[in-house]
């Protein structure tokens, strides 16, 4: 319970502090990269643009590593990755890009293709997790929809039932002239730490988490030749090409609890983890 209302706390100040800005934007805003974690040796600067972040290595009979790629073309992706031997590592990465279907008069609803991998692995005693959320760029509460999987070995409830890997191929209805934001957050840790060990707790193992989506105009939207889907400067889309996937469910705050907001708390534990 500990690390869901730490999630809890990051999930509002994510939507009340960021969110807001945006309703009252006249054009797209950049994107947001983020890239960091804590591993044996020196301290590598955090990213803050696509690139790939590092620390650790050199393992003997103690040791651990991890490591962050961001990548923003031909598809924006997260990847992440922490192993210990005897140790302690975490790393956890995020992407947060903006989105409008431009086209047509006013406000018309389009069927948008979503499609992609959320994934997460562990073994031994680590834990990673991984989300994908598409949100309104609106205000609190605003989430039309997320994907999300999480992976821990050693104690699987911490995962409260999330799928270790989730293969996105669906149809989301989205409104065209509105903007979004697309959110990718990935996270992996070693050992599980609290609540389930004490801080400070060495651990071996080995986690990853991966996120990349990609976005389209479904050929059954109503005039679909009008529209098209603008980015964040610098974000690719290589699209997912014409797609026939059931419309999902929308997502429910539950679920983001379950999945993305983990992310969170581990980006939170990592931090507070972090060694000179």
């Amino acid at each position: 319970m500990q690390r869901f209302r730490i999630a809890m706390r990051l999930l509002f100040l994510t939507l009340i502090v960021a969110i807001p800005t945006l309703a009252q934007a006249t054009s797209l805003p950049p994107a947001t990269y983020s890239g960091d974690g804590s591993a044996a040796g020196p301290t590598t600067l955090p990213l803050t643009a696509p690139g790939t972040w590092h620390e650790g290595g050199g393992f003997g009979l103690t040791g651990s590593e991890a490591n962050v790629t961001l990548v923003a073309t031909p598809d924006p992706s997260v990847s992440v990755g922490a192993s210990a031997n005897l140790d302690q590592a975490s790393a956890h990465g995020s992407i947060f890009y903006y989105m409008d279907i431009t086209g047509g008069i006013g406000v018309s609803p389009v069927i948008v293709d979503v499609a992609g991998a959320v994934s997460a692995s562990s073994s031994a005693d680590s834990v990673a997790a991984a989300g994908l959320l598409i949100e309104l760029g609106s205000g609190l509460f605003s989430i039309v929809q997320s994907w999300t999987a999480c992976a821990d070995a050693l104690f699987p409830v911490s995962c409260a039932g999330s799928p270790t890997m989730v293969t996105v191929n669906a149809q989301q209805q989205l409104s065209s002239n509105t903007l979004y934001v697309v959110g990718l957050s990935a996270a992996a840790a070693v050992p599980v730490g609290p609540p389930f060990e004490p801080i400070g707790a060495l651990g071996i193992g080995a986690a990853g988490a991966f996120v990349d989506p990609s976005f389209g105009i479904d050929p059954a939207t109503p005039n679909a030749s009008a529209f098209s889907i603008v980015f964040s400067d610098g974000i690719g889309n290589a699209g997912p090409g014409p797609g026939s996937a059931s419309m999902p469910e929308p997502a429910t705050l539950t679920m983001l609890v379950m999945g993305i907001v983990i992310v969170g708390a581990l980006r939170a534990r990592g931090s507070g983890t972090r060694r000179a």
